[in-house]
Parts: C-alpha cells; structure tokens; sequence
C-alpha cells in the first residue's frame, strides 16, 4: 500500500476501517502539537501553520490538507509560496520547521515512510544569518526601567494580596530571567527557604535550579506571609475580591495580560521576553561565564544564550578597554 493512496487503517478489533484525509490531517496536528514542550511552542507553531495554509489555493484550514499526500512537488510549491510571502528569515525558517514537523508525524502515525518523507523534506532550509552590528529583534533594558517596572508592578492590582503578588511575579522574572510558563510553574518548596536554589521543570521538561537574588528573596517572602505555606505553585490566582485562591497557578496568559498592564502604567515600550534578553545580557556584562548562564536559563546550547545578548556593538570596546597597557 503507497503512501499516495493509504486510507485503511486497523482499528481496535483488528478489521479495517476506511479513514478519510481530513481524519487522518486532524489526528497528525493534534499528535503533532502535543508534542511540543510549551504552550508558547505550540503557539508559535499554529500560528506558522496558518501561514502555510495562506499560501495554498483557496487558503484551505489546516485539517482540511491531505499533509500525507502532498507529495516531492506539493510541498516545494508551498515552500516557494513561503518565500514568495516575503517573510523574515526566521519566520519563514519556523513555516518550514513546522511543514517538516508535520509530516514527521505523518511517519509516527504509519501514513507515510521514512525514504518518503526523506526524498520529500530534501530542500535547502531558509538561513538565518545576522552580520555583526545587526539589531536583533527585542532589546536590553536599562535599570531605571527594571526599577520603573518593579514600582509599576505594586501598584497593578485590586488588592492587597494582588499587588503583592504582582510585585512577586515581577522579582522573579526580573531577577532570575525565567520564562513567563516558568514563573506560574515555580512551586513553594517543602523547606519554606526561598534563598536556596529551587527546582523548577523548564521548557522540555527539563529539571534546572534557579536561584533567586537577596532582594527578590525579601519581596517574595512578603507575599508569602499572605499566601502562606501552602504547597503548589508559589504565585496563586487572585480573584477580584482580593480572595487569594489556592492551588490555582497563574497561567502564561495571565502572566502576559499582567505584564501588559504593568507596563503600560510603567510607561515602558517593551516585551515580556525583553526581560529574559536583559537578564541574560546582564550576566554576561558582569562577566558570567556563557556556560553557567546557559545552565541557569535552561539552554542546552551556550549559542542559543549568545543570541540573547543585546549589549550591541559598544560591549566589544568595553572589553578592548579592559586590555592592560604593557607599558
């Protein structure tokens, strides 16, 4: 059976059962998306594949592509209509990554093979590539923003126990350069010592310790005293009455709609994940080894670091100066 006409499957008593294409499409997204590590993945992802389907005739939904049928020529054709888009090269990198992704689990669910998909994906991916003094998307911020950003975060909120909260949330992601899934993730731990470092399951599922500067310790600890000891995650939901609810973890979304608010009324031009980039570039500015940083941020690659770092052009005369005279 070719996987140009597969439409059988066996199904739970052993007989064969005709499956149509969109079936089978719905199957491999859903398999597909719950693959990934994070929902910000998964964002990212669906949103890559909304722009694969644009540039199909009739701009089609994504279950309704027959992915395991598209063929060696089906597939060049959307990605010459990818390029055609004139998309940022990483845009256009993460539309490929994902048609790839897609049929790679086609092959998982048994409705393409392993020469097939390797004949098919057998194109020259989109390069990525920044010249020296290129400015890469977000950006370092400075410390009278943090501070800006951390008063901001005190005033956020329609109660006590909600602006403490919020003051949390922002020494965390000020002072540790978690992500924003991370930070709702973070648990109270068992020993109730903040100032030790804490376990925290990253993106992939990745077990890392993050530590958390003595001043980030002391505003934590202040709305511990109103959260109290309770285990599951360290930052609860507050409810508009100001009623602190237990067990109930701040969601990504939520962490996103409060850092919107935070900084509209900080009056700083920024994104959630600038926060990240400045951490980052603060470390290395310090002099962190790249490797430590790497671990403390849960990268697997040191590059991946290096690509967060926004000291710009200026860093390089910096460490030039710090050169010695032999004389």
């Amino acid at each position: 059976m070719s996987d140009e006409t597969r439409d059988l499957v066996l199904v739970g008593g052993g007989s064969l059962a005709a499956v149509s294409d969109r079936e089978v499409s719905a199957r491999v997204l859903v398999s597909y998306l719950a693959s990934l590590g994070t929902e910000s993945s998964r964002v990212s992802t669906r949103s890559a594949i909304k722009t694969l389907c644009k540039v199909m005739p009739g701009e089609p939904g994504p279950e309704e592509i027959a992915w395991h049928r598209l063929g060696r020529e089906g597939l060049m054709a959307m990605v010459a209509g990818l390029r055609g888009r004139g998309l940022a090269p990483a845009t256009a990198l993460r539309c490929e990554s994902a048609l790839v992704g897609i049929l790679r689990e086609c092959v998982r669910g048994g409705w393409l093979t392993h020469e097939t998909f390797a004949r098919w994906t057998d194109f020259t991916r989109t390069k990525v590539s920044r010249p020296e003094g290129h400015q890469a998307a977000g950006r370092r911020l400075s410390p009278q923003e943090l501070a800006a950003l951390y008063e901001a975060s005190g005033i956020v909120g329609n109660s006590p126990a909600a602006k403490a909260r919020n003051k949390a949330m922002m020494a965390l992601l000020i002072g540790c350069g978690m992500r924003r899934e991370e930070v709702g993730k973070l648990q109270y731990p068992s020993s109730g010592v903040l100032s030790e470092p804490l376990p925290l399951v990253g993106k992939g599922q990745k077990v890392r310790f993050v530590a958390l500067p003595e001043w980030a310790v002391s505003v934590v600890n202040a709305w511990v005293a109103l959260r109290g000891r309770a285990p599951g995650p360290l930052l609860f939901q507050v409810n508009r009455h100001g009623q602190i609810q237990a067990g109930k973890s701040l969601s990504p979304t939520a962490i996103a709609l409060l850092w919107n608010e935070i900084a509209g009324v900080a009056e700083i031009d920024a994104t959630l994940h600038d926060l990240r980039r400045t951490w980052i570039s603060d470390q290395l500015a310090r002099g962190t080894d790249i490797t430590l940083v790497a671990r403390m941020v849960g990268h697997s690659n040191p590059k991946t670091t290096a690509s967060y770092d926004r000291r710009g052009l200026a860093a390089l005369s910096t460490a030039a100066n710090a050169v010695p005279a032999p004389f």
